[in-house]
């Protein structure tokens, strides 16, 4: 049996190349920072402890410590836990699934490749580790949220779909000062992206609640750089009108510039035109990417407005812009369909009506849609080629055109690669907000092993792929790999519980001021300066939190895992003791520091923490394997994948493994979490 048991290893290890590159170093529902995990209770419990209670619960339940904070960068990153995560009462979500992901695209760069090196800082402040954050774009948003927000220089992020984990550095460039470890080799269920954009560029704010263009609604950008055009959320400030132009106006034109960057140039010509007037309407040719930027507006021009002009579409500029307006968005719907002979023709034609039913949802929220459409079986077939409709009816009539091919078997593999290769190319010719794909498939191929599946990933921040099976059997192990979250698998019993659900998925705002979500930074700023310590504040405050220091029984200030404050924490207490304030317990308010009671009995929220058992480095020493070649050379460590370095042959283990035979483009396929 020993023997069968390496055979397998040997077997997994040197014939499927497959690892698994956990992005676990803390429990879900933590955060790590500073070379602690971190639970905010605020965040996951409605409960408020006592002192005592709250002790306990970090100790049996959670198996930490009350929080143990014993420097300015914990202190601070807690404060900025607070402010960023205090729900409304009552509101405790499971995932920090923010509604307002807004941020700018064009400020991150996807890298990939076998050879791609991800440097990393073994200083513990270097790295932040969100856990149960629900997609990619959330994701990236996180990067921005504490560049501006916390002083933290996010310049790239680690994002793993299938444990929920983001990973924040503060590292891009191999060869960095402040390096001292990197990787090389990004495994397929690890999306790593760079930050590019420099600081302070691309966040759009109002100033006191009014639009700091002026008196006609007009935001401006916050000292943008020239060589990044795009401006975010660009696209709401703007009426657009398909297949049309304004005839007889050209004031302005740009060449080979973007539908997004065209609208940001008009928005930003407050008097670039002649006579020096403002952008009040643009005629974008898609084809050849021309911008026609012009002073005259559709409703003082309405006689010379065309609207069967097919190589252009027009955009009227608004007198505000609308960043929760859904109905303006671009979307790109694809649907995967299995034209098999196992499906049946009841069921290919049961499935061209979820199609059907599918864009009519889609189409209730925004009328700018694009659709792909696939049918495979023992070859893969386009049937409609990136297509966008006037109208939801020619659509639907040209679907009632398409017939059930019969193929002999299943070639899903390659479809779901061919898929995947041709929904990247639209994404990257045109700018999309949503990207949207079904999979109609039994999961039944011709595939002999389940580790041939590929996930279905593509390289977009707001990408939701559902997998639907209409047929009563199915293989759920296929069905389950390919796609990401459990909750977009869906059968014959439950897929019409998916159609409600699509219209809150493609508008989810949540309804704030435009001040929050057009970027703006808070009027309430972290400062961390002492004030008055000499009362307790309102006991039900959500914003209080208990940390771990009080008096033991002998009148001594210990952390609750018993051991002595450092020198940080002592200077706090003896200013509580020399301004005259005393208690027994401490706790943390926002935008203050530590604050003591004597009434320890006081529920309130707390924090708990515990040092996990590995370092950063140890961490990504553990999930890649050393090349010594690097090590003799340069005193930085450099790991790579351990799938990398088999032995083959006369093969060295530390030399260079051709990556020529891994399929996958070149990268890993995951294994399920071993952890």
């Amino acid at each position: 049996m020993f023997i069968l048991n390496i055979l397998f290893f040997c077997f997994i290890f040197v014939d499927f190349y497959d690892i698994f590159i956990g992005g676990v170093l803390c429990p879900p529902s933590w955060t790590y920072f500073d070379d602690n995990c971190w639970f905010l209770s605020l965040l996951f419990s409605k409960n408020s402890l006592t002192y005592k209670q709250a002790e306990r619960e970090c100790k049996e339940i959670f198996h930490g410590s009350l929080g143990k904070i014993e420097n300015y960068n914990q202190e601070n990153f807690i404060h900025y836990m607070i402010e960023k995560n205090t729900p409304n009462e009552g509101d405790f979500p499971k995932l920090r699934d923010d509604k307002d992901t807004h941020f700018n695209k064009g400020c991150f760069k996807r890298v990939t490749g076998k050879n791609s090196e991800i440097p990393f800082s073994s200083k513990p402040t270097s790295i932040i580790i969100y856990s149960e954050i629900s997609n990619l774009k959330s994701c990236l948003k996180e990067c921005e949220n504490v560049r501006e927000n916390l002083s933290f220089n996010c310049l790239s992020i680690l994002w793993y779909p299938e444990t929920h984990d983001c990973l924040l550095n503060s590292e891009k460039e191999s060869g960095s000062d402040r390096s001292n470890f990197s990787i090389i080799g990004i495994p397929n269920n690890i999306y790593y992206y760079e930050y590019t954009c420099s600081d302070g560029m691309n966040f759009l704010f109002f100033n006191d609640g009014k639009p700091s263009g002026g008196g006609d609604g007009q935001f401006v950008g916050n000292n943008f750089d020239k060589s990044i055009t795009e401006i975010s959320n660009v696209r709401t400030c703007f009426g657009k009108h398909r297949h049309s132009s304004l005839k007889g106006f050209a004031d302005k034109v740009i060449s080979s510039i973007s539908e997004r960057e065209c609208l940001s140039e008009c928005w930003r010509c407050s008097d670039c035109l002649t006579n020096s007037s403002l952008c009040k309407s643009v005629t974008y040719y898609k084809e050849s990417g021309e911008c026609v930027m012009t002073a005259a507006s559709i409703k003082s021009n309405r006689e010379k407005f065309n609207d069967v002009e097919e190589l252009s579409d027009f955009f009227d500029r608004k007198r505000e812009c609308n960043i929760e307006d859904c109905e303006n968005k671009e979307i790109l719907i694809s649907f995967i369909l299995d034209g098999s002979e196992s499906i049946g023709v009841d069921v290919f034609n049961r499935s061209l009506g979820v199609v059907s039913e599918i864009l009519e949802q889609v189409n209730e929220v925004s009328i700018f849609w694009n659709v792909i459409l696939f049918q495979f079986g023992s070859e893969h077939y386009i049937e409609i080629d990136s297509k966008q409709f006037d109208k939801l009816q020619d659509f639907r009539n040209l679907l009632s055109q398409i017939g059930w091919r019969r193929e002999q078997y299943s070639s899903l593999v390659k479809s779901l690669e061919s898929a995947m290769t041709t929904i990247g190319n639209e994404i990257s010719k045109k700018q999309y907000d949503e990207v949207l794909t079904f999979i109609v498939t039994d999961g039944f191929t011709n595939t002999s092993t389940i580790e041939e599946i590929p996930r279905f990933l593509l390289d977009f921040p707001s990408s939701h792929v559902y997998s639907i099976s209409l047929t009563e059997a199915f293989d759920s192990n296929v069905l389950s790999k390919i796609v990401v979250d459990d909750d977009k698998l869906f059968s014959q019993k439950n897929y019409t519980q998916l159609f409600p659900t699509l219209p809150e998925k493609l508008c989810t705002f949540k309804i704030k001021d435009n001040i929050e979500l057009l970027g703006e930074k808070k009027q309430t700023q972290f400062d961390f300066n002492t004030l008055s310590l000499n009362t307790d504040p309102e006991s039900n405050s959500i914003n209080e939190i208990w940390i771990g220091l009080g008096r033991n029984e002998y009148g001594e200030m210990k952390w609750s895992d018993k051991t002595t404050p450092n020198s940080y924490v002592k200077k706090i207490l003896h200013k509580l003791e020399v301004e005259g304030n005393d208690g027994n317990c401490v706790y943390l308010q926002n935008n203050q520091e530590f604050m003591i009671t004597y009434d320890c009995d006081i529920n309130r929220k707390y924090v708990c923490s515990f040092k996990p058992s590995l370092t950063i480095e140890e961490k990504f020493k553990r999930d890649y394997g050393m090349k010594t070649d690097f090590i003799s050379t340069t005193p930085k460590s450099a790991w790579s994948l351990q799938s990398e370095v088999v032995t083959n042959g006369g093969t060295n283990i530390n030399e260079n493994i051709n990556f020529e035979d891994i399929t996958m483009g070149n990268s890993i396929e995951p294994i399920k979490n071993p952890f």
